[in-house]
């Protein structure tokens, strides 16, 4: 049996996915390590979902958190283990939580370490990830409060 140092963190990731047609959006918060990912991705339409499938193999999450409204082909992906780890939880929160403006709200008050002061708002943002694609945005507010 591996002894864990008492000075190690334990790793808890936190992700949040939303679905909007193919394309998905990911965040995901390690506490060990105090960073957000976020990204997006296309499915392929096969209902299998395997992008979500290798980001959950990377990222480890132990609570996955999504829409209420999501489809049971999605729920289904991310509640599927990977064989190697324990299958992670998947929350259902209100669809309203994901939604753009809530997002937008959120992480217009996230503070970033080493983040220059002069920036504004709109440039923090975008520095960190495409404002554009409002998956992106919805996916990371949504993982902020937690």
């Amino acid at each position: 049996m591996e002894e864990m140092d008492e000075t190690e963190a334990v790793t808890q990731v936190y992700m949040a996915c939303i679905q909007q047609g193919p394309r998905v959006g990911i965040s995901y918060y390690d506490s060990s390590i105090r960073q957000l990912h976020v990204l997006e991705v296309w499915e392929d339409g096969s209902r299998e979902f395997p992008l979500i499938d290798l980001v959950k193999y990377q990222a480890k999450p132990l609570i996955i958190y999504t829409s209420t409204k999501s489809e049971e082909s999605f729920l289904c992906a991310l509640q599927r283990g990977d064989g190697t780890s324990e299958a992670p939880t998947v929350k259902l929160v209100k669809s309203s939580i994901f939604s753009y403006e809530q997002a937008w709200h959120r992480l217009i008050y996230l503070r970033v370490t080493g983040m220059d002061d002069g920036l504004n708002i709109k440039e923090r943002l975008s520095s960190m990830m495409d404002m554009g694609s409002d998956v992106q945005v919805r996916a990371s507010g949504d993982s902020l409060p937690y």
